[in-house]
């Protein structure tokens, strides 16, 4: 059967989209090849998209409902990724120009852009778009407000950047105009200029409305979805909770306890109510050993999930429950990213789709985790390439 001139026309328009596409898939695909270790990622509220920057400076979105990936910027800050919560914009920094794009994620076109004179090291911004906090190298950190900053807490160490066992300065919104920071140590209240311990801030006024005192050295701290409380912990192996409004402490963990426990019989001495803890939690199967905290993120209205540095595994808490109720596997083909506390925001959660998501420990893309609330079962759902 002959074609006609119309069908050969409409069959080369045809291959050549097909062709098109399939290149375009391709060379995705081969960028992702060269793409770095991640140094945040970033969720949305919903639990439907993650944005990341990485160590070769792309900034990807992920699409966790289709699992697709679009690749942003070849030229992106690796430390600017950020999902504005309970919107539909992400932020990501511009190595080269240093603007901030704020994108919405259905237009693909920004709703707002920024210029600082300086690379962000960690950033925030509230729901309203209103206020805009960033971090510098030196851990300085910045209250952006109609495209002006202004100094919020100054860290006068002289060491900068985030080499070795240093880490980002962590934001979370308690609203709109309130504001939780934690960062490198813990200090006294009457000095806050000079602290990047855990703070509760008011936007408004720039100034400390509570301390939340207790923590050593590298601290991660988050605040439950209700708001109600601060829960934190760091690389010397403590954790506390407190009520957000009064300061009160009402948890107070050393982690490493329940671990002191252990044999390589998997028997528990002593407290039978602690729960037996996995055998490669600590040593097995060429795992390193370590008590330290890596982050801490809540996965639903009332649990959170407690990092440990090297180690393959979470462990599940109710808030107000000191004795940890899971040890849930993460996997280690490939591992997740859990070794290095620079990297700690490489680990965001979604409380209200139930959603995990992490960079990997020696390679490009993200892991994806979905959480039950009734079985307490966390189950991988994609290894996003």
């Amino acid at each position: 059967m002959k074609l006609t001139n119309v069908k050969k026309i409409a069959l080369l328009i045809f291959i050549t989209i097909m062709m098109i596409g399939t290149f375009y898939f391709w060379n995705q695909e081969r960028q992702m090849q060269d793409a770095g270790e991640i140094a945040i990622v970033s969720i949305s509220s919903d639990g439907h998209y993650a944005i990341s920057t990485d160590a070769k400076n792309f900034a990807i979105l992920w699409d966790i409902q289709n699992k697709k990936k679009l690749i942003l910027s070849r030229d992106a800050n690796l430390y600017s990724a950020y999902w504005v919560k309970n919107t539909p914009y992400f932020m990501w920094q511009d190595v080269k120009t240093k603007v901030i794009h704020v994108t919405d994620v259905g237009t693909q076109k920004d709703v707002e852009t920024m210029h600082p004179d300086f690379l962000v090291y960690g950033q925030a911004m509230s729901s309203d778009l209103k206020y805009h906090v960033v971090s510098d190298v030196n851990w300085n950190i910045y209250v952006g407000q109609n495209h002006e900053f202004t100094i919020l807490t100054s860290h006068y160490d002289d060491m900068p950047g985030f080499e070795g066992p240093n880490k980002l300065i962590n934001f979370a919104f308690l609203d709109n105009n309130t504001l939780l920071t934690s960062g490198m140590a813990a200090g006294a209240a009457e000095d806050p200029q000079n602290i990047t311990g855990v703070f509760l801030w008011d936007l408004k006024t720039l100034k400390p409305l509570h301390d939340y005192i207790g923590n050593i050295t590298q601290t991660f701290a988050t605040l439950s979805p209700d708001g109600k409380y601060v829960v934190a912990g760091d690389n010397g192996s403590w954790l506390f909770v407190w009520e957000t409004a009064t300061g009160k402490k009402i948890v107070s963990i050393l982690t490493d306890e329940p671990i002191l426990k252990y044999n390589k019989d998997s028997s528990i001495t002593g407290d039978k109510n602690v729960l037996p803890i996995p055998y490669d939690f600590i040593d097995g199967d060429g795992i390193e050993s370590s008590f330290s905290i890596m982050s801490v993120k809540f996965i639903d209205d009332t649990h959170y999930l407690r990092f440990t540095t090297y180690v393959p595994y979470v462990m599940l808490y109710e808030v107000t429950n000191p004795k940890p109720l899971k040890y849930i596997p993460l996997g280690k083909h490939p591992a997740p990213a859990l070794k290095y506390y620079a990297r700690d925001q490489a680990i965001d959660t979604s409380p209200s789709a139930h959603i995990l998501v992490m960079g990997k420990e020696n390679e490009g893309g993200i892991l994806v985790y979905s959480y039950n609330p009734t079985t307490e079962i966390l189950t991988k759902v994609w290894d996003g390439n």
